[in-house]
């Protein structure tokens, strides 16, 4: 097909001198408006496969068919005024003009492919095994027998009619019909696990990059387009270094026809395949779809994990870990349910499994969750506590699946119906706990009346599931009132320790006072005890005395006298005098 296309219009041949009919005129507008309606049909189809099979690469081709759309529009166009305006030399142009509009569509279309493959998210061209999948690929087939037939059919007629423009947009369809193929192959890889969506679009923009250059290089031959050289030039180049230019261009040229070629017979491959074997290709394709609709049916179950089978929208079987196989889809399914592993449920803030950024040193009450592996939900995370505060609280709970079936079809969402009970109930448990106890010692108490709460409500519900733990993770202020909050805080910090100074002055000159009082009364009551052991102890004294007094009165008497005189001389000189002596001796002694 390529080699037709390739030898329709030799470069000897002048589209300009070909003289306009109605025969000629009237089967180039039928055959357009064939190409149009194909397109057509070609865009909203593979549009509808991009949607089921949410793939990237589908979206694409259903672009570049668009793009055949666009070259079939101007096409007709460019038929219309060359035949309305035939006796003009510029209007018998047009067709080539379009040719050239074409190639450099075609160039535009796949560097815009080939730079979208190197940008865009490897998740787009992930593929896996699955019903959609193998629709996809049904369909893919129809459309390459389709552009298969149409881009043969406008080349005959681009040949029949001598008309360029008919010729290119065969060359266009024709590399619609490989970037379908290409998106044929990675579907079908993909199949098995073998991501080769991504290079699979980088070699269809390869494809129809060389399809574009080669219509491109094929208009300029026929309008025999030719680089002059300034007048300056030549005179600074010998002619023999222009001999030598002319000789490595002409090597070079040959070397790009060359490697043309090689690169046609590559392309001609898969259509000549499916032109020459069209039956079993056909057949051996519908086979290929039935099995690998069949393989969609088997399905394996995780150590961690309950399978539920569905036949017709009943379950018929709750499988274990392991192989399994199921009725495909539409008559059967399988859902998946965690019951081996706790899950995690979370009100208030939900955490970016995916985030690959840096997280921040520490998560202050100032932060706002705008990034990071945090984002916070505010109309969850808001509640009043009990003193008419509001409160920004982030709870975590963590359940275990007991009944899969219970699980999956009580109701529509169990997962997110607990965490609409979680909510709910949290902002119960804080309505009637104070913000100052709650952000201290209040916090066990909220996890366990919230637990105690979830559980009486989920054992009502009969939701198939049980409450493992509930943990409050955060509890501040919301973020607009935290600098009023801190000086609230403050300011309380500042009474406390006023109140806290005056009670410590208060212990330490109370006990001192009362400890003073009462050493003054003990050592008064220890000076009462004194005298009056004192006077007793006399009294008893001078009483003994007395006794003993009467009893040896001569005694007591000298005592007495004696007593007396050592009183009285007490401290005071004396002077003995012998009796006899002659003359006197004075000697002095003091008692």
């Amino acid at each position: 097909m390529t080699e037709e296309i390739e030898n329709t219009i030799s470069p000897d041949q002048d589209n300009s001198s070909v003289t306009p009919d109605y025969s000629r005129f009237s089967a180039l507008i039928k055959a357009s408006f064939i190409a149009i309606n194909v397109d057509l049909f070609l865009i909203i189809f593979k549009y509808l496969l991009s949607i089921l099979s949410e793939n990237t690469l589908l979206l694409a081709d259903a672009l570049h068919s668009g793009g055949d759309l666009a070259v079939s529009i101007m096409v007709l166009i460019s038929i219309i005024v060359h035949h309305s305006f035939h006796d003009s030399p510029k209007a018998k142009q047009t067709e080539a003009a379009a040719a050239l509009l074409i190639s450099l569509a075609l160039i535009f279309t796949s560097t815009k492919m080939f730079w979208s493959v190197i940008f865009d998210k490897t998740d787009s061209y992930s593929l896996t095994y699955s019903v959609p999948v193998v629709i996809s690929l049904a369909g893919i087939s129809i459309i390459l027998g389709i552009t298969l037939v149409v881009s043969r059919y406008k080349a005959r007629i681009g040949k029949r009619h001598n008309s360029i423009a008919f010729v290119a947009e065969s060359y266009h369809t024709y590399s619609d019909f490989l970037t379908s193929f290409g998106v044929w192959v990675a579907l079908f890889l993909g199949y098995f696990g073998i991501q080769f969506a991504r290079f699979m679009s980088l070699l269809i923009a390869i494809a129809v990059f060389q399809v574009g250059i080669r219509l491109l290089v094929k208009f300029f031959r026929l309008f025999n387009f030719r680089v002059k050289v300034p007048s300056r030039v030549k005179v600074i180049l010998t002619p023999d270094y222009r001999q030598k230019m002319k000789a490595f261009g002409k090597k070079i040229t040959q070397n790009l026809e060359g490697k043309n070629q090689s690169f046609i017979k590559l392309q001609k491959i898969p259509a000549e395949f499916i032109l020459n074997a069209y039956q079993k290709v056909i057949i051996a394709t519908t086979l290929l779809i039935i099995l690998l609709y069949i393989g969609t049916g088997f399905y394996k179950v995780l150590p961690y994990q309950t399978g539920l089978e569905f036949r017709f929208g009943a379950v018929v079987e709750q499988n274990s870990a392991g192989p399994h196989f199921h009725l495909p889809e539409p008559v059967g399914r399988v859902v998946f349910v965690d019951t081996g592993v706790p899950i995690r449920l979370e009100t208030g803030f939900r955490t970016n499994m995916n985030f690959q950024g840096k997280e921040p040193d520490v998560y202050l009450w100032e932060y706002t969750h705008q990034e990071g592996r945090y984002s916070k939900v505010a109309e969850e995370a808001i509640a009043i506590s009990g003193d008419e505060n509001l409160v920004d609280v982030n709870f975590l709970c963590y359940y275990r699946v007991t009944d899969a079936k219970q699980y999956a079809l009580g109701v529509r969402n169990t997962h997110e119906l607990l965490r609409a009970i979680l909510t709910h109930k949290a902002h119960a448990v804080l309505g009637h706990l104070e913000l100052d106890v709650l952000l201290t010692q209040g916090r066990n108490k909220a996890q366990d009346e919230l637990y105690q709460k979830m559980k009486q409500e989920i054992d009502q519900l009969s939701l198939g599931v049980i409450i493992e733990k509930v943990y409050m993770q955060e509890a501040h202020p919301p973020i607009e009132v935290i600098p009023q909050y801190r000086a609230v805080t403050s300011a309380r910090e500042k009474k406390s320790y006023i109140i806290h100074q005056a009670v410590a002055y208060k212990n330490d000159l109370l006990p001192r006072s009362r400890g003073k009082a009462i050493s003054i009364v003990l050592d008064s009551q220890a000076y009462a005890a004194e005298k009056k052991k004192g006077a007793i102890g006399k009294t008893e004294h001078f009483l003994l005395r007395q006794k003993y007094f009467g009893q040896n009165s001569s005694i007591q008497r000298n005592r007495l006298k004696w007593k007396t005189i050592e009183d009285t001389i007490e401290g005071k000189p004396i002077y003995v005098i012998p009796s006899q002596a002659k003359r006197r001796i004075y000697l002095t002694k003091t008692y």
